[in-house]
């Protein structure tokens, strides 16, 4: 296979990771590891970080999402430890770099085609200030131009007054590329799009980015991302993988099909949701012709489904009144059917249950956690066989979210 590091091309002095790593990654299946959803990363990623950026769901046509090469970064994961970017990193640095988040998206590459090699990489980064955030996508921009071997740029005002478009040629691919950076809030974000002839057109690449503007976010983001409570991508729990088409951001209709319910939550300053659904083999490519809740498929022996959720409230006080009305709902459709876990690992405001479903098939044991702690409501479902769902490793899991919360 052909070598796609701009550097071996003569492309520029820094080989950032918003195109070198997302093309080595097209063609070799592998990627950098995603920064670990806890601790000091996981509170520098972001509050809306996650949900900002091309979700797993929204995969562009003729690609899929890579989560190896996706989910929180650090500042040198970024720029994946060039020596050549040291300045670069000291300006984000200086500009209060606090948090990134990349999504990643390949298709239609073979160590045979590269030239036909289809990437998007969809990413965003956060500043304390909007101030700052100029400042970061300053650098940014830069950088951007100069991972390319040639690059023009021109004004993109669809994605405001700092928006700009660069079309962009790239090592060993046979057509014009794009790449899209823009200001929101206290976040820089970046669009790229890579691809051979044909494959790529610049009007696709802009509406794109002008869609993921439209969406968000409208407000300041902070440091306590409810994307980073949820299992990551890149861990998923053993025997499963993410479920693109079943995760995600969600509304507050998507957590309460009640519309009374959905407008309570609303009332109670709902801000911001995700949820993450990791499959066993066969459900998961089930999913794939028919993207139903995967609870009513019949389970196979070697069945499992586990959803992680997170939803943040405006206050503390707002998220017990949500839990109160989450809690309700389940002990009346869990009534007579569930009997109760011990929960107290997961805080006072916290419930669990382990129910049956019996099926000619083969029963199908679930257990699932609901608890709240401070502005944010999160829920953990672990279902499937005998053989996949126990109540220690829904504890486990449970406490791997609990983990990611902030302080």
């Amino acid at each position: 296979m052909r070598s796609l590091d701009p550097r071996a091309s003569n492309a520029g002095r820094v080989a950032l990771t918003l195109l070198a790593a997302a093309l080595l990654v097209a063609c070799s299946g592998q990627g950098a590891s995603p920064e670990p959803s806890g601790g000091a990363t996981a509170s520098a990623a972001a509050p809306d970080l996650s949900a900002i950026v091309l979700q797993p769901a929204e995969a562009p046509v003729g690609t899929t999402y890579l989560d190896q090469a996706s989910g929180p970064r650090s500042l040198d994961k970024l720029l994946s430890g060039d020596q050549d970017a040291a300045q670069e990193k000291a300006l984000l640095e200086e500009a209060g770099f606090e948090g990134a988040h990349l999504s990643v998206f390949t298709g239609g590459s073979t160590p045979a085609a590269v030239e036909q090699a289809h990437v998007v990489d969809s990413f965003a980064v956060v500043f304390p200030s909007a101030g700052a955030a100029s400042a970061g996508l300053e650098v940014l921009s830069r950088l951007v131009a100069a991972s390319a071997t040639s690059s023009t740029s021109f004004a993109a005002p669809s994605l405001g007054e700092r928006g700009r478009g660069y079309e962009l040629t790239l090592p060993n691919l046979a057509g014009p590329s794009f790449a899209f950076t823009w200001q929101q809030e206290n976040t820089a974000r970046v669009l790229v799009e890579a691809g051979g002839a044909g494959v790529v057109t610049q009007e696709l690449a802009l509406s794109r980015a002008a869609e993921l503007a439209r969406a968000g976010p409208r407000g300041p983001v902070g440091a306590d991302s409810v994307g980073a409570l949820v299992l990551q991508p890149g861990a998923a729990p053993k025997g499963t993988a993410l479920a693109p088409k079943l995760s995600g951001r969600r509304t507050a209709k998507e957590f309460a099909a009640a519309e009374a319910d959905n407008r309570r939550l609303t009332e109670l300053g709902f801000q911001s949701g995700y949820v993450n659904r990791f499959l066993s083999p066969g459900l998961l490519e089930a999913t794939v012709s028919t993207p139903a809740p995967p609870e009513t498929a019949t389970p196979t022996r070697d069945g499992n489904y586990i959803a992680s959720q997170a939803q943040q409230y405006a206050t503390s006080e707002d998220a017990t009144s949500a839990y109160t009305l989450f809690k309700g709902r389940q002990d009346k459709i869990f009534d007579g059917r569930a009997e109760l876990l011990d929960s107290a690992f997961l805080g006072p405001n916290s419930v669990g249950y382990r129910y049956v479903d019996e099926r000619p098939t083969g029963d199908l044991i679930g257990h699932a956690y609901f608890w709240q702690v401070d502005r944010y409501v999160l829920s953990l479902f672990d279902v499937g066989t005998a053989r996949f769902s126990s109540e220690p490793k829904a504890q486990r899991l449970a406490k791997i979210m609990q983990s990611h919360l902030p302080g």
